[in-house]
């Protein structure tokens, strides 16, 4: 299996401001609004084909997912999958006391610590960039969530086709955790701090984590 892993070594990047975030959150929920219902159907099966080839996610015991809402790429296919080949699928649960429950389980509240026990991420976004910068809904849910992630863990985004930014680069704040990976119904894109002379577009082996080097 192969993955893209993507710089944007040529033409004009765009550095967008801070205060640019309302306005790209607010254009990307308008675009998903009017996605046809089938045509993101569609995509989302695509994304759910990608991600299960992923080797993390075919052997990780547990890992935090969630329960897609609205217009975002399905994941009821995807939670049931882990749950069906017997991983502990965590999903959100907000309100006043932020954490987790267990898919299939009691249905009762876990700590946000409990994110430290995943090995797999499956994070909501609305726009990453290249760079593994991701933009969410503003809630800032997952911000106070990731920071009890284990240093192993891999977190992967899932967007709709043209959601993952090429050519652009998202404001990143102090408190923003940066992407491993994008899945896209065009397939898997590895993002972060790389190098932005390096080729566009460039084609390498897909190789499991190991733990002990990470």
């Amino acid at each position: 299996m192969f993955i893209k892993a993507e710089w944007a070594g040529f033409g004009t990047i765009s550095n967008l401001p801070l205060t640019a975030k309302p306005e790209i959150r607010n254009r990307a929920l308008q675009e998903r609004a009017a996605l046809p219902g089938q045509l993101r159907a569609i995509q989302s099966a695509a994304i759910a084909r990608h991600l299960a080839s992923l080797p993390m996610f075919q052997t990780a015991s547990t890992v935090a997912s969630y329960q897609s809402w609205a217009s975002e790429p399905d994941t009821a296919s995807i939670n049931r999958g882990l749950s069906q080949r017997g991983a502990k699928v965590l999903v959100p649960i907000g309100g006043l006391e932020p954490g987790w429950r267990v898919v299939n389980g009691a249905n009762q509240w876990i700590t946000p610590e409990s994110l430290r026990d995943a090995e797999l991420i499956i994070v909501p976004a609305l726009r990453v960039d290249y760079r593994g910068t991701r933009l969410g809904r503003g809630a800032g849910w997952y911000d106070r969530m990731l920071p009890h992630r284990a240093p192993y863990a891999t977190l992967v985004a899932l967007l709709f086709d043209g959601e993952y930014l090429t050519d652009q680069l998202l404001p990143r704040e102090t408190h923003d955790v940066p992407m491993d990976y994008v899945v896209t119904p065009s397939g898997i894109h590895k993002v972060g701090p790389l190098n932005p002379l390096q080729p566009l577009t460039l084609c390498q082996p897909l190789l499991s984590r190991n733990r002990a080097t990470l």
